[in-house]
């Protein structure tokens, strides 16, 4: 007994030892605990994420302001700001719904707020402009009712503010004493029924703010009936959007993770098995076995990307919106993950810790990178800090390229990124791999 006692000591301090069997251990399963529990905790402050939206307020009035207050103030819906702080545009919300970064972006008309009050039965509600990712089908009608509970809101609110109708009383009256093809007839009996109504509201508002001051009661926000019209936010080839086209982004960044985290293995396994020394013998420098390793990295990259996209667009009908652009994607992703693996290679000395340390480095890219859950279900904070992984901008290139509908333009950010990681990667690579030969 005592013997098997030692034994086991041995063992758990062995394992002690080994730092990153620790970070399997206790250290891994945290952090999947803290990311789903972020993901449907809201960020452990016990308030969901809620649904992100643009509001382009072109009317920028008390009215437009309240109207988007009372949304913002629903647990259901996120405002969110533009990246530089000015007010949204049309187009700068457009671009946002595009690239992921809002689930809709609703447009509030210019005249917006001169329909409160009695105004409201006066002429032709506004219409509001709802542009939805087509990715968020199942909340463009959540966000339609969202926009319309707040609207029939204005109906009591019309009521039970009674200074609110005064200025439409007093527009309207002016407007019947503009009008010269009304009867004088007519024209009194307005002016006269305008002119009471007035009265009426200002002895019901003074009436109001006295129960106010005695109970502090406060007013409902001030909001109008709405029109809703539907814009799509993302050029189609033809029909809807299929859902494999969402997810197969995803699946191909699975893909070339496997192929660099293979690739890392087997450049250290030729270090272990002799195969490297062999190939030194010959007419052979460090600097053309790892150009030669880092072009095989590329090369299988592009072979999974390619058999991929042959099962997804032959069978699960997977369309591609711009051939070029899905080329300029696939390119730079291969590029990028060529040179984490000749920076996960470096890592060890040995098959085990090299294979550890490649999936242990990939997967938290993949956690945070929109590689298991898609970006726009995570807190915004999670959100930001995606920024930071590689696999975000080989998703989101990708993305673009299949069914976002990107602009060689709005292309060369995340090809750009992608690059810029590989380039520092395989020379940072080459490097440490050199000097250890030397």
């Amino acid at each position: 007994m005592r013997n098997i006692l030692a034994m086991a000591k041995k063992d758990l301090l062995l394992l002690w030892r080994d730092k990153f069997g620790v970070f399997w251990i206790l250290l891994f399963p945290l952090m999947f605990a803290l990311f789903f529990g972020s993901i449907f905790g809201g960020g452990g402050d016990g308030a969901t994420s809620g649904m992100r939206v643009a509001f382009v307020d072109l009317d920028n009035t008390d009215g437009s302001r309240a109207f988007i207050d009372s949304l913002g103030a629903k647990d259901a819906i996120d405002v969110v700001t533009a990246p530089d702080g000015t007010p949204w545009t049309i187009d700068s919300a457009r671009d946002a719904v595009l690239s992921g970064d809002a689930v809709a972006y609703v447009v509030v008309p210019e005249g917006f707020g001169e329909t409160g009050g009695i105004a409201m039965f006066t002429g032709d509600p506004p219409e509001i402009e709802v542009g939805v990712d087509p990715s968020r089908t199942a909340e463009k009608g959540y966000l339609d009712g969202l926009l319309m509970e707040g609207s029939f809101r204005r109906l009591q609110s019309a009521f039970s503010d009674p200074a609110s109708m005064r200025p439409d009383l007093a527009k309207l009256k002016s407007d019947v004493l503009a009008d010269q093809n009304m009867s004088d007839q007519w024209r009194d009996s307005l002016v006269t029924l305008f002119g009471a109504l007035d009265t009426f509201a200002g002895m019901a508002d003074e009436a109001k703010q006295a129960e106010k001051a005695e109970t502090g009661a406060a007013g409902s926000p001030d909001i109008s009936p709405i029109h809703i019209r539907h814009a799509d936010v993302v050029r189609r080839s033809s029909g809807p959007i299929n859902a494999y086209e969402i997810s197969f982004p995803q699946a191909i960044v699975w893909g070339i993770i496997g192929a660099a985290a293979g690739l890392a293995i087997m450049l250290v396994q030729e270090k272990s098995r002799g195969t490297w020394v062999r190939l030194r013998l010959g007419p052979h420098t460090t600097g053309h076995i790892l150009a030669s390793k880092g072009l095989s990295c590329f090369a299988a990259c592009i072979i999974a990307i390619t058999l991929l996209m042959l099962i997804g667009h032959f069978v699960l009908g997977v369309r591609v919106h711009s051939w070029i652009s899905f080329a300029l994607a696939v390119s730079c992703s291969a590029a990028c993950f060529t040179g984490l693996m000749m920076i996960f290679a470096t890592l060890g000395r040995t098959e085990q810790a090299v294979a550890g340390w490649a999936w242990g480095g990939m997967m938290p890219m993949a956690m945070i990178g929109g590689g298991m859950v898609p970006l726009v279900m995570m807190p915004s904070w999670m959100r930001s800090l995606s920024n930071l992984s590689p696999v975000k901008w080989s998703v989101y290139s990708l993305e673009g390229a299949i069914w976002r509908g990107f602009t060689i333009e709005r292309m060369l950010l995340p090809c750009a990124v992608l690059l810029a990681v590989g380039l520092i990667g395989f020379c940072f690579g080459m490097l440490v791999l050199s000097r250890r030969e030397g």
